[in-house]
């Protein structure tokens, strides 16, 4: 099976839960302990994808706590892009530049979205 032609264009970014605004610039603050992982995901193909699914695999800091969550999507039109979230904990979040992984998966194909950068 081939990758699937969904891809994540410009870095994930933080989102504060109680008033859904984006942090300045989207960069994480651990003095905000609790704060949403957002990020866009793109149908890169020309065709719709059906039952696409969408999760968080791993957070390249120990010190954020992630709240597992998968995203379902019946179809995602050529060209679109969906806005995906997770809820995550930075209290122990160390300064500096993270990747974080997601995966996703559609009829007909397979495959991990590729590392995305995460500030902290």
């Amino acid at each position: 099976m081939s990758a699937t032609p969904l891809q994540v264009l410009t870095r994930p970014f933080a989102i504060e839960p109680v008033t859904n605004v984006m942090l300045p610039d989207g960069i994480f603050d651990n003095a905000i302990y609790n704060l949403r992982i957002a990020a866009h995901i793109t149908n890169l193909s020309s065709s719709a994808l059906t039952n696409v699914t969408v999760y968080l695999e791993s957070v390249g800091d120990p010190g954020i706590a992630t709240v597992a969550h998968t995203h379902f999507f019946p179809s995602i039109p050529a060209g679109a892009a969906m806005l995906v979230m997770w809820d995550a904990d930075f209290k122990s979040a160390t300064p500096g530049k993270r990747l974080i992984s997601f995966v996703a998966k559609s009829d007909g194909f397979t495959s991990p979205l590729d590392p995305a950068d995460l500030r902290v």
